[in-house]
């Protein structure tokens, strides 16, 4: 039996012998470069970013361990092939992994909203209003009252100057667009405005408010009840805008007083007449002049041809032609509209079947 062992293994050394083993393992480390540098696939190929076979595994072999000259034919084998195996699973893996994410989802558009940026200027102050009332600024300082409010001034002369005017909801008041006679009331020739019908009879036409421009002082007062005075204020010039009836006061304290304004001052109540319309109430009374007479004096000296121009540009708006026209034939829409709905027959509630 051992003699059957000795010869088989000595058949396998027969075989065997006069090999050269360096020169086969050089031989399979050649045939592993070769097979390296071979072209793959890449995700770059794929997408035909680049070439095929300009990608190969150069860069890979050259992360191969070094296989040591000292190692036998069978631990060659061992330790190279399954590294080259791997690492050609993993190169596959990696580039079909690379192609995977490569791929180009569609994403929905994004609506891009152009917003220009709210420009703020910081340094504004602010202006407070009261709700309902519509703002209209202007340079010339404007006396003005609410119902129940009272005020004390007195008067530089008795020179004012007259405007006229119209009002309507959604407009507020505005200049009439009609032409008059020097010192006239009545319209010489009637624009739009003045061809309205007139609310309260619509057999007849729309005339303008005839108003009076009055420059006045007045005195630094609480308007709660005109007579007391708020410290450390001082009077200052302002209009006051009448009517030709509130005017007309003035007549009798001219009568009374003369011409000297001096001597007396006037109090202002404003509250409802005997119409049901507000109205200034003037009452001439005891002068307080002594007591702000420098104030007054300084007041008195930057009233000039231009307060009364700038009155009278300012006391109104001016709206133009065209949107009167406009307004006025929106107006007559809503109002044939508003008729015709009124005009409609009621609707039978049993014709609808239903029971009330």
């Amino acid at each position: 039996m051992e003699d059957n062992e000795q010869s088989e293994l000595q058949r396998q050394l027969n075989m065997i012998s006069g090999l050269n083993l360096e020169a086969d393992k050089a031989s399979s480390i050649n045939q592993n470069q070769v097979v390296a540098s071979q072209p793959v696939e890449t995700a770059d190929t794929l997408l035909g970013n680049v070439p095929f076979g300009s990608v190969t595994t150069q860069q890979v072999n050259q992360q191969q361990t070094v296989v040591p000259n000292n190692l036998t034919e069978s631990q060659i084998i061992q330790k190279t092939t399954p590294q080259q195996v791997n690492q050609q699973q993993m190169n596959d893996f990696t580039a079909a992994q690379v192609v995977q994410s490569s791929q180009t989802v569609p994403v929905a558009p994004v609506q891009q909203v152009n917003q220009q940026p709210v420009q703020v200027d910081l340094n504004a102050a602010p202006v407070f209003v009261n709700l309902g009332e519509s703002v209209y600024e202007t340079k010339t300082d404007f006396l003005k009252l609410k119902e129940g409010e009272a005020t004390r001034v007195t008067l530089i002369n008795y020179n004012a100057v007259s405007v006229h005017e119209h009002f309507r909801e959604g407009l507020g008041y505005f200049k009439c667009k009609s032409s008059y006679e020097p010192g006239q009331r009545w319209p010489s020739v009637r624009a739009i405005c003045c061809q309205q019908p007139n609310k309260n009879d619509p057999s007849k036409l729309e005339n303008a408010g005839y108003k009076v421009l009055l420059p006045v002082i007045e005195y630094p007062v609480n308007h709660s009840d005109g007579r007391t005075l708020i410290a450390n204020a001082t009077p200052k010039l302002k209009v006051i805008k009448l009517s030709q009836t509130e005017y007309n006061t003035l007549e009798a304290v001219r009568k009374e007083y003369g011409e000297d304004t001096s001597s007396f001052d006037i109090s202002i109540v404003r509250q409802k007449g005997t119409t049901g319309y507000l109205q200034y109430t003037l009452t001439a009374g005891k002068s307080w002049r002594s007591q702000f007479a420098q104030a007054i004096l300084e007041e008195s000296s930057k009233l000039s041809n231009e307060t009364y121009n700038l009155a009278i540009e300012e006391s109104s708006k001016d709206i133009s032609i065209e949107r009167l026209q406009e307004f006025f034939a929106e107006q007559r829409q809503q109002e044939q509209m508003a008729a015709q709905f009124a005009n409609q027959p009621s609707i039978d509630p049993n014709s609808l079947g239903i029971k009330i």
